[in-house]
C-alpha cells in the first residue's frame, strides 16, 4: 500500500497516536453502550418501559446537575494538561489536577449531601419522587470525580485507562443488576446496579492517577492561584457545555414529565444505542483540543484531516443503523417496538456531529471564546426551544427531531462562524462523504435487500468510493494502522492488502 505523502505522516499532526488514542475511547465507548443495551435487554423481561423510563429521569437530572456544578473545569484542565504534557512540566500537571479537583469537591458536595436528605426532608422536585432524588444525590456524589480524571488521562492520551474504567465499570452494572432483578429488586436492583459502576469507575481512575503521579515524581497539590487560570479557560465552553448536556438531558426530563414514564424508556434506549454511533467522531475530535492546543502550526490542516477522517469512518454506519434501526430493538419484544424510528432519527445527527464537533475543539483551541459561547447557544438553544414545542404535539418522536434539528441549525451557525475567522472547511469532500454512503443506502432499501447483506453492501461500496474519489487516502489508512498497531506490523499488514488497495485505491502508484 503507498503512503502518497511520507511528511504529512511525520509532520506537526500525528494522526496515528491520535488515532490509537480514539480507539481505546471508542473501544470503552463501544463496550459500554453495548453492556448497556444487553443490561435493558434483560431488564426489559423483569421491569417494564416506566421503570425504564424513571431510572433514566433521574440519571437525566444527575448529568444535568453535575455539568452545570463543574463550571467548565474539566474543559479548561484539558488545556494546561495537554501542554504542561508536551512540555513535560508534570509539575503544573499535579497543581491543575488537584486545583480542579478541590474545586468541584468543594461544589458538587453539599448539592449532594441536601439531595440525599430528600426523603427525610419530604422534598420533591424537577417532577422526581423524593427517593428518586436521594439516588440523584447519590449519584453525584458518586460520579463528580471522573469528568477531572478522564480529563487528566485523555489530555495526556492516556485512554486506555478511561477505557478500562468504562469497561469494568460496565460490566459490574450488567452481573450486579441482572443479580439484583432475578432476586426481585425491580426499580431499587436498576438503581443499585448504576451505583455500583459509579464506584468501580472512581477506584479504577483513582488507582491508576495515584500511580501515574508517582511516576511523575509529584503529588497534586491544590493552588488557589490556578484556580481563576483554570476557570477562564473552561467557562467559555462551561456555557455550551452546560446546554449540550441540557440539550440531551432536558428531552428526557420533558418527555417524562409531558409524555409519561414509557416513551422515556423507549427515547432513553434509543438514544443509548445513537450514542454507539456518536463515539466515533467524539472519540477522534475530543483528543484534538488538547493535541491541537500543544502545536506551533498547522492546526486547520489537522482538523480538516481529522474531520474527513471522523466523518468517513461515521456516515456509513449512521446511515446503515438508521436504515436497519428496528433490528436491534425486535429481539427485546413488541413493548419495544417503536424504538427503532427514534433511533433512526438520532442516529442521522451523528454525520454532521462529525463536522461541528471538529470546529468546535478547533475555535477552543486557538481561544475564539466568542464563538464557541455563540455556536454552543445556538446548538442547544434550538433544541431546547424545539423540545417544548414538539414534545408536546409529537411526544418522543418529536424530541428526536428536535435533537437532530440543533445540529442542522448549528451547522448554519458554524457555516458563518468559519467565514468571520477565515476558516475554510473542507465542504467539498464532507458533502460527499454523506452523498456517497446515502445512494447506497436508498439503492439497498429499494431492493429490499435483508440486513445481512445489506449493511456489508453499504460498507464495503462507499469505501471504495471514497478511495475511487480520493475523500480518504492510502496515507489515511496507513495512519489508522499505526494507530492499531506498531509501525512495523501495519506496513506488512498494507503490503498484504495491496490487492485490495487496487480495488479501493486503483492500480495508479499501489506499489510505490
Amino acid at each position: 500500500m503507498h503512503v502518497e505523502n511520507t511528511a504529512e505522516v511525520q509532520g506537526s499532526l500525528d494522526l496515528s497516536n491520535v488515532i490509537k488514542s480514539a480507539v481505546f475511547i471508542y473501544i470503552g465507548g463501544l463496550v459500554t453502550n453495548i453492556l448497556g443495551f444487553v443490561f435493558w435487554l434483560v431488564a426489559s423481561s423483569y421491569v417494564p418501559p416506566d421503570v425504564v423510563g424513571s431510572a433514566s429521569a433521574i440519571i437525566a437530572l444527575q448529568a444535568l446537575l453535575m455539568t452545570i456544578m463543574t463550571i467548565g473545569l474539566p474543559t479548561g484542565l484539558r488545556r494546561f494538561v495537554g501542554k504542561g504534557g508536551s512540555e513535560e512540566r508534570y509539575d503544573l500537571i499535579s497543581e491543575y489536577f488537584a486545583t480542579s479537583m478541590g474545586v468541584n469537591l468543594l461544589l458538587n458536595l453539599p448539592v449532594s449531601l441536601i439531595l440525599i436528605a430528600a426523603p427525610a426532608l419530604h422534598y420533591s422536585g424537577y417532577g422526581l419522587s423524593a427517593i428518586e432524588l436521594a439516588f440523584v444525590g447519590t449519584l453525584i456524589l458518586l460520579s463528580f470525580w471522573a469528568p477531572t480524571l478522564v480529563s487528566l488521562f485523555d489530555s495526556l492520551l492516556k485512554t486506555e485507562i478511561t477505557a478500562l474504567a468504562q469497561v469494568l465499570s460496565s460490566i459490574v452494572k450488567l452481573l450486579l443488576g441482572l443479580m439484583m432483578l432475578i432476586l426481585g429488586y425491580g426499580f431499587l436492583g436498576v438503581m443499585m446496579a448504576f451505583i455500583a459502576a459509579s464506584i468501580t469507575t472512581d477506584s479504577v481512575l483513582l488507582y491508576h492517577a495515584r500511580n501515574m503521579f508517582r511516576e511523575f515524581g509529584y503529588q497534586p497539590r491544590f493552588e488557589s492561584d490556578r484556580i481563576r487560570e483554570l476557570v477562564e479557560s473552561g467557562l467559555p465552553a462551561w456555557i455550551p457545555n452546560m446546554l449540550t448536556i441540557a440539550g440531551q438531558s432536558v428531552a428526557v426530563l420533558v418527555i417524562y414529565g409531558l409524555v409519561g414514564e414509557s416513551q422515556t424508556g423507549l427515547y432513553y434506549l434509543a438514544f443509548a444505542m445513537a450514542q454507539v454511533v456518536y463515539t466515533i467522531p467524539t472519540s477522534i475530535q475530543s483528543l484534538m483540543y488538547p493535541v491541537l492546543s500543544g502545536m506551533k502550526s498547522g492546526r486547520e490542516d489537522a482538523i480538516r484531516r481529522t474531520t474527513r477522517v471522523s466523518l468517513i469512518a461515521t456516515a456509513p454506519i449512521a446511515l446503515a443503523v438508521a436504515l436497519y434501526s428496528e433490528i436491534p430493538f425486535s429481539v427485546i419484544g413488541p413493548a419495544y417496538s417503536d424504538a427503532g424510528p427514534l433511533l433512526a432519527i438520532l442516529v442521522v445527527g451523528a454525520m454532521f456531529w462529525s463536522i461541528y464537533v471538529g470546529y468546535y475543539g478547533y475555535l477552543y483551541a486557538i481561544k475564539e471564546y466568542r464563538h464557541v459561547t455563540g455556536l454552543g447557544l445556538v446548538l442547544n438553544g434550538t433544541r431546547l426551544a424545539l423540545y417544548f414545542l414538539l414534545a408536546s404535539l409529537f411526544g418522543a418522536m418529536g424530541v428526536a427531531f428536535s435533537f437532530i434539528g440543533g445540529i442542522l441549525v448549528a451547522m448554519i451557525g458554524l457555516a458563518f462562524s468559519s467565514i468571520s475567522i477565515g476558516y475554510k472547511p473542507d465542504w467539498k469532500k464532507y458533502f460527499l462523504a454523506i452523498i456517497i454512503p446515502s445512494t447506497s443506502v436508498i439503492l439497498v432499501w429499494h431492493l429490499s435487500v435483508e440486513w445481512i447483506l445489506g449493511i456489508p453492501f453499504i460498507l464495503i461500496w462507499s469505501f471504495i468510493l471514497y478511495g475511487r474519489l480520493k475523500i480518504m487516502t492510502r496515507t489515511d489508512i496507513f495512519e489508522v494502522f499505526c494507530g492499531l498497531f506498531t509501525p512495523e506490523k501495519a506496513l506488512s499488514i498494507a503490503l498484504r492488502l495491496r490487492p485490495v488497495s487496487r480495488i479501493v485505491f486503483g492500480k495508479q502508484n499501489v506499489d510505490e
